[in-house]
């Protein structure tokens, strides 16, 4: 369905998506497979933020298409934007250890 990653090279959440729906077609912003927000790998602050866009993006992006995107078998529907405070805590020694931000 979706796939949400982080890019070590360029400090940024992608969002990316493997399938279309038609209810994305009204909406232009929608289109894109991908949606993507880039951060400050020494803010704790600007990382947490920028994925909880990227993640609120995705979900209500799939709450238009919910019904032709099923979630599977046990799996829940998120709080979108809400990142658990130990999911967190798991990705800060991540983000941590990143090497320098790459310039293209």
């Amino acid at each position: 369905m979706c796939k949400l990653t982080l890019s070590q090279k360029d400090h940024r959440w992608v969002s990316t998506w493997r399938h279309d729906s038609e209810m994305w077609s009204a909406f232009p912003e929608l289109q894109s497979k991908t949606f993507s927000r880039s951060f400050e790998k020494d803010s704790r602050a600007s990382w947490v933020q920028k994925l909880q866009q990227v993640h609120k993006f995705m979900w209500e992006k799939w709450q238009l298409a919910k019904a032709e995107l099923p979630l599977e078998d046990g799996q829940e529907e998120p709080d979108p934007g809400h990142i658990s405070e130990e999911c967190l805590q798991e990705l800060a020694p991540v983000i941590k250890a990143m090497p320098a931000k790459t310039s293209y």
